[in-house]
């Protein structure tokens, strides 16, 4: 039998023969054609004047907007169909769109707001005593307790769900509720639970033929099992999540299984494949305009590289996922897009220094150099009032002020007497080498003007550029007084450690000619606070607090103005 689109929609079509079609292709997750015939019956309700049919259509098309992450447009479908439901004095249909509208603020990030719709439709449902509102408002309370870090909240509320979806006999309300459990025991770290809730949950789906949620269980399934490293099983479950979803034309879905078989390969070392099923989630990615899955594709390939020690385009991979995390931040507040961020920011600083280790293994004289001048650096920025996106440039940079030292004679970087001319020339020629060995990377802040100008000098008689003045990068020149000090106040090949006092006099009496006088003056201010730290810090083995310190805080060691 021929469905409702392949026999040609028209006027003759019943309103209901279209709400039905829509109904199942949505649940297939077949979510344009399903969005098709809700158009079309929409129409036909408001040819019909059939006001209540509009906003249960709406509903319907905003849920499957909201999906796309056309957050815009489902809340539109949201408040057009609460606009019916208030003028019908519909008191059940308004609590119903509380709850949709909820769920839109909480997926923007709106947490506080969403709540307030939450319980607005709660309240409601309550005086209705609508047992299946209840469930699924009481469902999505626990989706906002899990976001907000409250696992054992989140846990109460998915609980209370289910012996109103067993009364009403809902068994995709129960199937749904299981499925958040075992999400919830998952990120509580009790894998355990979560196969026992995972399995309960796909019992009910694959029964009642709800494809879109049996697909999502086998990938969070896989998932489990790869955190378990149980290769095998988490390979199985993520074959079955990739052939339903191909089948219905579920495309995100899709790509969230290529994304896992990449995951999967990558644990496995098949670096091929995993670049491949990864590259296959970020078109699918791009093609339906999903940028967080985007950003997610690029962070993975970013390890993938990295796994791989390929530290460039790591790097590549990493700063394009920054990006479109930042984009979606701009435009989306949420708590959990911060922590990507965070961790994100602090991945890509692992990489920066170990590329910046390299120098050093080159030239064992300059072991800790350039952590100490990020250090310095930092603590320069904070007092000069430098933007936090500029500090993250500075702090780049600082990392890879020296990189291009890399290309020069091991020879030459350890020669323990006076440098000739040529070996010299040869030296000067390092913050252009790194623009060479950094070009194919796109950095998520100010960097690469940093790394080339930070042997300027005020008066206009540095390199590569002769710059002068404030024509020289801020963060340039902070750089060239913090790289200065430590270079003096640390042992090299050709003399021994200067003291303190003696570096910081050096530094005083070449500021307006070499540095900016006003970086000098309060560098001067703040050396003997910080000196100290800077060099215990610099000598620890431990360094993950100094990443977090360097990358995250806005203030360090105390040292703003």
């Amino acid at each position: 039998m021929r469905t409702i689109l392949e026999q040609g929609i028209n006027k003759k079509c019943s309103l209901d023969e279209l709400f039905e079609e829509g109904t199942e292709r949505y649940r297939e997750g077949d979510w344009d054609r399903s969005l098709e015939c809700y158009s079309r019956a929409l129409e036909v309700a408001e040819r019909d004047s059939l006001r209540k049919r509009q906003a249960e259509i709406l509903v319907q098309m905003g849920r499957i907007l909201r999906r796309r992450d056309d957050w815009d447009g489902a809340l539109e479908a949201y408040q057009k169909s609460l606009n019916i439901y208030e003028k019908c004095e519909n008191c059940e249909g308004e609590a119903s769109v509380y709850n949709q509208i909820a769920i839109v603020l909480f997926e923007k990030g709106k947490w506080e707001e969403a709540e307030d719709y939450y319980q607005r439709g709660l309240e409601i449902a309550e005086e209705l005593d609508d047992t299946q509102l209840m469930g699924e408002i009481n469902n999505n309370l626990g989706a906002l307790a899990c976001a907000r870090g409250n696992l054992d909240k989140a846990i109460v509320h998915y609980q209370e769900s289910i012996p109103r979806f067993e009364r009403l006999g809902n068994p995709r309300g129960l199937a749904e509720t299981y499925h958040n459990l075992g999400m919830t025991f998952a990120d509580k770290g009790d894998l355990a639970r979560a196969r026992e809730y995972y399995e309960k949950s796909l019992e009910i789906s694959r029964e009642i033929g709800e494809v879109s949620l049996t697909s999502i269980t086998y990938l969070n399934k896989a998932e489990l099992h790869l955190d378990l490293m149980d290769i095998p099983e988490a390979r199985n479950y993520a074959e079955r999540a990739l052939r339903i979803t191909k089948n219905v034309g579920d495309m995100l879905g899709l790509a969230e299984a290529y994304k896992l078989k990449g995951l999967i390969s990558r644990e496995s070392g098949d670096w091929k494949h995993a670049e491949e099923f990864l590259r296959d989630c970020l078109k699918l990615n791009e093609q339906y305009k999903s940028p967080l899955g985007m950003a997610e594709a690029y962070r993975e390939l970013g390890l993938t590289y990295k796994r791989q020690g390929k530290s460039k385009k790591t790097l590549q991979m990493l700063s394009r996922s920054l990006d479109i995390f930042e984009e979606l931040r701009a435009k989306r507040d949420i708590t959990g897009l911060n922590n990507e961020i965070y961790e994100l920011e602090k991945l890509y600083l692992s990489i920066i220094k170990e590329i910046a280790s390299d120098v050093e293994l080159k030239d064992p004289y300059t072991l800790g150099h350039s952590r100490r001048v990020a250090m310095y650096a930092l603590a320069l920025a904070n007092r000069l009032g430098v933007s936090e996106e500029e500090k993250k440039g500075i702090i780049t940079a600082a990392y890879l002020h020296d990189v291009g030292k890399i290309k020069i004679s091991t020879r030459i970087l350890r020669k323990p007497s006076k440098l000739s001319d040529f070996e010299y020339g040869l030296i000067k020629k390092h913050p252009e080498l790194a623009l060479k060995i950094m070009q194919s990377v796109d950095f998520p802040w100010n960097v690469k003007p940093l790394v080339k100008h930070h042997h300027e000098r005020f008066d206009g008689r540095g390199y590569p550029d002769g710059l002068r003045g404030y024509g020289i990068p801020l963060g340039a020149r902070i750089i060239a007084v913090a790289d200065v000090f430590d270079a003096m106040t640390s042992c090299r090949s050709y003399r021994p450690a200067r003291s303190q006092e003696e570096s910081i006099g050096i530094i005083m009496a070449d500021s307006g000619t070499v540095f900016d006088p006003e970086i000098v003056e309060q560098f001067v201010m703040l050396i003997k606070k910080i000196y100290k730290t800077v060099r215990e810090k610099s000598e620890e083995e431990d360094q993950a607090t100094d990443i977090s310190e360097l990358w995250n805080m806005s203030s360090f060691f105390g040292c703003t103005k």
